[in-house]
């Protein structure tokens, strides 16, 4: 017990700048240098995550994908509700089924076997119309659906429906969807 309490006493008795001095300069001079360091290997860490997930814009100029213009049959609207923006990728007769509603006995057709149909809704706040529509394939392989919308001078609400029909589409592939108000 004897010496734990002398040491005890020195250390009450000693300043801290006293106790350990060699190894508190030594601290003092490496901690700016750790945390240097540090900082360093956690930026190049982030750097390097973020070079290998960034999409790199492309440099080249969009492909046109062949479409051919399709409408829906009278009686016919998107299952999307009024005032919701809604995009759709049909590739199959069930989806067609899902995604489009009929009040009539004229249900609409599409090949599936080497078409796909592209859909949608873009609500507006006054009236509008379609202008026009394309499809183009980026330097990336990616499908790119330009919507153009007009407005139109009326004040009533409207939904705008695109329907649009290309190749068929690889399994799974997405398609963004780019809509534009033109005058």
């Amino acid at each position: 017990m004897q010496p734990f309490s002398s040491l005890a006493a020195h250390l009450v008795s000693c300043p801290r700048s006293s106790l350990f001095p060699p190894l508190a300069a030594h601290i003092v001079k490496i901690l700016p240098l750790l945390a240097s360091a540090s900082i360093a290997l956690l930026t190049m860490s982030f750097s390097c995550d973020k070079q290998d997930s960034e999409v790199q814009p492309c440099n080249e100029a969009t492909t046109a994908v062949a479409t051919q213009a399709y409408t829906l049959p009278t009686g016919c609207s998107l299952t999307a509700q009024r005032g919701q923006s809604k995009s759709y990728i049909i590739d199959s007769p069930d989806e067609l089924a899902a995604a489009v509603q009929c009040n009539s006995s004229t249900a609409p057709t599409v090949d599936f076997t080497t078409s796909t149909l592209l859909a949608g809704r873009v609500p507006r706040s006054g009236g509008a119309f379609l202008r026009s529509q394309q499809v183009a394939l980026d330097c990336q392989g990616n499908y790119v659906h330009t919507v153009n919308v007009s407005d139109s001078p009326t004040l009533s609400p409207v939904d705008v429906d695109y329907t649009i029909v290309v190749p068929k589409l690889p399994s799974g592939k997405q398609v963004k969807v780019v809509v534009n108000i033109v005058q």
